[in-house]
């Protein structure tokens, strides 16, 4: 079995995606995909976005139900507003460093470099499962679809991510939605509103 990796994912490419069953992950990625890279103020305006964006927010939500293994208790009191996690707005002072580093065409050929290195590890955004990986897929890219509009509340573009894919043709829906659980919870996606 082999985790594969698709960057730069548009309608097209998502063409050539399999019509089998998969649990798939979209990860931040930490490439540029349609900026302009030849200019200092391209650069600076991705890296400045994609560092301010947080990986989720929060208007005002209920505390979920909570299993006790007797029954479900469900928070009547507290409630989370304006929960903002991950993603930092850059000071003016910072912004400006970052100006003066990818002034020149070889300090943006670095920032770049030096980004993609540690794109291995940014975090994973959303974990699904389906039995059609490319029908879903074109769904999830899909101006106004759930996942996509959820990503540009959090200032990204679903070009800011890496599809992460696994096939499990022989697994039913409930194995799916298993693994597509753990995987979850493993990787803290904060993206997927439910975990399986």
């Amino acid at each position: 079995m082999i985790l594969q990796k698709l960057e730069n994912i548009d309608h097209a490419r998502a063409e050539q995606l399999p019509c089998t069953a998969a649990v798939y992950l979209w990860q931040l990625s930490c490439q540029p995909q349609t900026i302009d890279i030849t200019s200092a103020a391209g650069v600076k305006n991705w890296v400045t976005r994609l560092a301010n964006a947080p990986m989720l927010e929060v208007g005002e939500s209920r505390l979920a139900p909570i299993d006790n293994g007797k029954s479900m208790i469900r928070s009547r009191f507290l409630t989370f507003s304006g929960v903002r996690i991950g993603g930092a707005k850059l000071t003016q002072d910072e912004i400006e460093r970052l100006g003066g580093l990818v002034q020149s065409a070889e300090g943006r050929t670095r920032m770049l470099e030096l980004l993609e290195l540690f794109g291995s590890v940014a975090p994973i955004v959303y974990v699904g499962q389906s039995k059609d990986l490319r029908a879903r897929i074109r769904k999830h890219l899909s101006r106004g679809s759930r996942l996509s509009s959820r990503v540009e509340s959090c200032g990204l573009l679903m070009e800011n991510l890496t599809l992460r894919y696994v096939e499990v043709p022989d697994f039913k829906l409930a194995d799916r939605q298993l693994l597509e659980r753990i995987v979850t919870y493993i990787c803290l996606a904060p993206l997927s509103m439910r975990a399986g």
